[in-house]
C-alpha cells in the first residue's frame, strides 16, 4: 500500500472524530468528482494533445460500428498508451 494509501487508513482509524470525518469527507468528494473522460489539453490546437480515459475510448470505438479492438498496447518512447484497431 502506498504512502496515500496508508495515510487514509491511518486517519480513518484515528481517535479523533473530527480526523475521521475529515477524511471520509474528502474520499466523498474525490468519489463523486471523478476525472474527465476526455481532456483537450492544448485547446487553441485541437486534439494535438488529446487526453481520453481508458474505458471511454473503448466506448467510442465500440459505438463506432466499424472497428474490432486488436490491442491495447501500453506506452513506448514515441506515443503513449494507443488502441490497435481493424475494419470489422
Amino acid at each position: 500500500m502506498g504512502g496515500l494509501a496508508q495515510h487514509l487508513e491511518r486517519s480513518l482509524q484515528s481517535e479523533d472524530p473530527e480526523v475521521v470525518r475529515h477524511v471520509e469527507d474528502a474520499i466523498a468528494a474525490a468519489a463523486s468528482n471523478p476525472p474527465p473522460r476526455f481532456v483537450d489539453e492544448v485547446p487553441e490546437t485541437p486534439l494535438l494533445r488529446a487526453r481520453y480515459d481508458r474505458q471511454y475510448a473503448l466506448e467510442l470505438v465500440q459505438e463506432s460500428g466499424g472497428w474490432t479492438v486488436d490491442a491495447i498496447e501500453p506506452p513506448n518512447e514515441h506515443i503513449q498508451n494507443f488502441i490497435v484497431c481493424s475494419p470489422r
